[in-house]
Order: structure tokens, then sequence, then C-alpha cells
């Protein structure tokens, strides 16, 4: 049984956002990239269980990339 679709729905389709799904979009490259990124994240809220050290650690990250 195939329904035809109505005007409203029509519409619908054409102006309402079709969501999908990131990793469905990027290249392996790019979702390589965000491994990396996520793996430093995870390291960093490891070792920034509290406020002061995630301060400590952000501090310390700032002077290995040359921050003052």
């Amino acid at each position: 049984m195939s329904k035809e679709k109505s005007a409203a729905e029509l519409l619908k389709e054409k102006l309402f956002m079709q969501k999908k799904h990131a990793g469905l979009l990027m290249t392996e490259q790019q979702i390589a990239e965000c491994d990396d990124f996520c793996e430093s994240y995870k390291d960093f809220l490891d070792s920034s269980k509290t406020e002061r050290e995630a301060v400590r650690t952000a501090i310390t990250l700032a002077k290995e990339e040359g921050c003052r």
C-alpha cells in the first residue's frame, strides 16, 4: 500500500532540516583527527578531577605550548 504524501508533508520535507550523523559525512582522516582530540581531552579530564587540578593542568599544557 503506497501512501501519497500530502502537500503539508512535502513542504515539511522541503523546509525542515534533515539531521545526519556527522560520522556519515566525515572522511576517515577527519574521524581520526577527532579521535586524537578526544583522547587528549579524556587525558585532561582524567588529570583534572577538581577545579584546582584543572587550572594546574591547563597552566602546564599552556606552558608546554609556549605560553608564558
